[in-house]
């Protein structure tokens, strides 16, 4: 009987290798691949600036440019002033002698000249491709300009003899002198990019900003979008098409006759006829997918396991639809039939996937990402940028303060946006207190930002101890990046590294003003440069910390630590130390994490690394990696630095005690599933946002947890929690398995390799359901088809 099977799975695969469209298949997989072969890639030294990947502040940096045309001008700046062009220069003075530089209403207005493009995009535009004239130019390098601050790097190719530098060292040279006097307004570069080639001699482009390990891992989350995109939309409906006689067929006389003279059940010959198409889909699959892996190998050095996995992932989502294409044959006897009602139950799927997702992206933008308690109040802030109170009688979450929009037109497009993507959650700033007690202080986007893409400034609210009431006190300056509680009051962070306190006077009578609804002066007014002496560019406030038990600062700028403590006598912040953590990452695009308590700060890496330092020796004491396959979501650590929550992308928690060498264990809180954010608001209160809209309160001491909200849903949120998600998850899926082409791939390549970010990598919270749905579903439909072959009289 088993010969007989077999014989069985050959003549299906014979009959399927009679078609003409196998040899366009293979002919086009060969095609593709030989034109791809010669495209390659090769390290090299990063040297070109861009201005989207090295200028923290466009302003900023034009500021600095600025200081070369002074007389006393430092001698590297002068001579990198005097190498941009006229119109450079005039747009750097235009803004640099400008009342506010920052002034959203200066940037946004056009630039003159004809010149319909904003003046802000006109300066980052003349400063970028202006000081790539330089590094591309003649050698910057003079003993007496530079001095002996240049990097070890840039000494040594400098002292190289004259003529022995290459085109590429040359560049690499001035691009590191250039980023010395501009530091650190203007990003160092990073130690290597790749090159693309086609052949041996044609450089196709250079990929100056990504290294091996960025390309690595920007190709992983790509293999996802091509085996949708490309093989599952093009490859399987050419697949259909070319198997969907392979049932018809086999009810034509003489073949079928022949079939059931076989000593092989009914049932068995069908699934014959089966695995003989999916034998001859894997054939084509093999050698696609095998071919891809070894270009990307050999050509990129790049083994993507993801590329392999795609095989057998390929052949069962064939397999799904080609049991409805099957069992379609069996009833209606018509290829043509099949292949429609198959793309008929391709269309239910996608039908069925989008309507899950426009729905679950708008239940998500309801997400609370933060917590906070004032005077037993429970404030929160969703991924709108609302600032939001529970209101227990109501079980409803009150707005107070609602998202701003830069124009009416964008509410509108906000509001369709809903459902087609979730927001981020960008946290606001602060809270954080005054000296009028009860009183707090918080920031919100001066326009919805959700992606921090426009670097807008930020809205400076006072909130009252109830949280019902809200005055508005004006536009903070546009480069702020963190507001934190100082040791005399609150203090802002801009993103060069400087710090600015408040007048705690004039805030109080701002206060006042506000809630009298008073004329408000320039808010530039309220805050006082406080250092520090040497700074360090911030990218955002999740790398600023502040120690509650002695306020000093801390910046994380790449893998460099910077402590900075108040000089009580002149109210202003010196640097105390910096230090180059061991186990960090020196990469400006790795995202990181920072957090104080006690005397341990402990710094989050992208890789899923935890750096753990002592705060007075500024030296590391340990390192872990508890998980390395999923990215770091939050840090959050007690105020006496004992314990330190870690919060994932995937909505799991880790505990780590001091007390217990660091030791990671999950954080079970029943009644708490997808936690969003941990927020620290006394010794023995971590506030838990989980469950899209709900906050709980844990007792991190005995692991006590309590559900502080429960909203009442609408009818949207009702109709996604009790019908469309769960028929979601039944359903089949087989458009939805690049989500776990994308988990095992990640897996693979990411959990022994330190350098890849796994924040940038495509995170899918159910990778494995479309696989468990889709194989029920396939079972089912060759069930009902064995049944129906084996009971009917032909």
């Amino acid at each position: 009987m088993l010969t007989a099977f077999f014989a069985i799975i050959k003549d299906s695969f014979r009959a399927a290798m009679a078609s003409r469209v196998l040899y366009v298949m293979l002919g086009l997989i060969t095609l593709i691949l030989l034109v791809l072969a010669p495209l390659h890639t090769r390290e090299s030294i990063e040297w070109k600036i861009s201005s989207r990947q090295h200028f923290p502040e466009e302003v900023g940096l034009a500021l600095k440019l600025h200081k070369g045309n002074q007389a006393d001008a430092d001698k590297a700046l002068k001579r990198i002033w005097d190498g941009l062009t006229e119109k450079t220069r005039q747009t750097i003075v235009k803004v640099a002698t400008a009342p506010n530089p920052n002034d959203p209403s200066l940037l946004s207005a056009p630039a003159g000249d004809g010149n319909p493009f904003p003046l802000i995009m006109q300066l980052e535009n003349g400063m970028e491709n202006d000081l790539n004239a330089l590094v591309t130019g003649d050698n910057l390098y003079e003993q007496d300009l530079w001095g002996k601050r240049i990097t070890d790097e840039a000494k040594e190719l400098a002292e190289t003899e004259p003529g022995k530098l290459t085109r590429i060292q040359q560049r690499r040279l001035n691009r590191l002198l250039i980023s010395q006097p501009l530091a650190p307004e203007l990003n160092a570069p990073g130690a290597s990019a790749l090159e693309v080639w086609y052949g041996p001699g044609w450089e196709w482009g250079t990929t100056t900003f990504v290294n091996r390990q960025q390309f690595n891992s920007w190709f992983s989350a790509g293999v996802s979008q091509f085996f949708d995109k490309f093989v599952m939309s093009i490859g399987l409906f050419i697949a259909i098409l070319v198997t969907s006689n392979l049932i018809p067929e086999m009810f034509e006389p003489g073949s079928l006759n022949l079939l059931l003279s076989k000593p092989v059940p009914r049932w068995l010959l069908l699934l014959g006829k089966f695995v003989g198409g999916c034998a001859f889909i894997a054939l084509c699959a093999a050698y696609l997918f095998l071919g891809s892996w070894l270009w990307m190998g050999l050509a990129a050095g790049h083994w993507d396991q993801g590329l392999l996995w795609s095989i057998p992932l390929y052949i069962i989502v064939f397999a799904i639809y080609f049991s409805v294409s099957m069992l379609v044959g069996i009833q209606f006897r018509s290829a043509i039939v099949s292949v429609i009602l198959t793309v008929v139950f391709w269309g239910a799927c996608f039908a069925t996937g989008s309507t899950w997702y426009f729905f679950n992206s708008r239940v998500q933008n309801d997400r609370i990402v933060a917590a906070d308690s004032m005077d037993g109040k429970i404030m929160a802030t969703d991924c709108r940028q609302r600032l939001l109170k529970w209101n227990s009688d109501k079980r409803t979450w009150d707005e107070k303060i609602g998202m701003h929009f830069a124009i009416p037109e964008q509410e509108m497009g906000i509001n369709i946006a809903m459902f087609f993507e979730p927001f981020p959650g960008k946290q606001l700033l602060g809270p954080v207190k005054t000296s009028q007690a009860g009183t707090k202080l918080i920031g919100v986007p001066a326009a919805f930002d959700p992606e921090g893409n426009f670097g807008g400034a930020w809205k400076l609210n006072a909130v009252s101890a109830e949280g019902n009431t809200i005055v508005e006190l004006g536009d903070m300056p546009m480069d702020v990046v963190a507001m934190i509680d100082g040791a005399d009051g609150p203090l802002i962070v801009a993103n060069n590294g400087a710090i600015r306190r408040f007048d705690n006077e004039g805030l109080a009578e701002r206060i006042r003003q506000a809630e009298e609804k008073k004329p408000l002066e320039p808010i530039g007014k309220l805050f006082v440069a406080a250092g520090p002496d040497e700074m360090l560019s911030v990218r955002g406030a999740e790398r600023v910390a502040v120690n509650p038990a002695n306020h000093d600062i801390f910046v994380l700028s790449r893998n460099t630590l910077a402590r900075h403590g108040l000089d009580a006598s002149k109210k202003e912040y010196r640097q105390l130390g910096r230090f180059d953590i061991p186990s960090g990452v020196d990469d400006r695009t790795m995202a990181s994490w920072l957090v104080a308590g006690g005397d341990t700060i402990v710094a989050g890496w992208g890789n899923g690394v935890l750096s753990f330092v002592d705060a007075e020796k500024m030296t590391e004491t340990t390192s872990v990696r508890p998980r390395s396959n999923v990215a770091i979501e939050q840090l959050s650590m007690a105020g006496d630095g004992s314990m330190l929550l870690v919060l994932y992308q995937d909505g799991q928690a880790m505990s780590l005690r001091r007390d217990q060498d660091w030791a990671a264990k999950p954080l079970r809180l029943r009644g708490a599933k997808d936690i969003i954010g941990l927020d620290w608001v006394a010794p023995d209160q971590v506030l838990v946002c989980h469950s899209i809209d709900m906050v709980g309160s844990l007792n991190p001491i005995d692991g006590k947890f309590e559900s502080l909200t429960n909203p009442k849903h609408g009818w949207l949120t009702n109709l996604y929690n009790y019908a469309i998600n769960p028929f979601y998850q039944l359903a089949p899926k087989p458009g939805e398995f690049y989500k776990l082409v994308t988990h095992l791939s990640a897996r693979a390549n990411v959990s022994s390799d330190r350098e890849t970010d796994l924040t940038k990598a495509e995170y899918h919270s159910s990778p494995w359901s479309p696989f468990w749905s889709g194989l029920l579903f396939m079972g089912a439909m060759l069930g009902l088809g064995c049944v129906m072959f084996a009971r009917r009289d032909y």
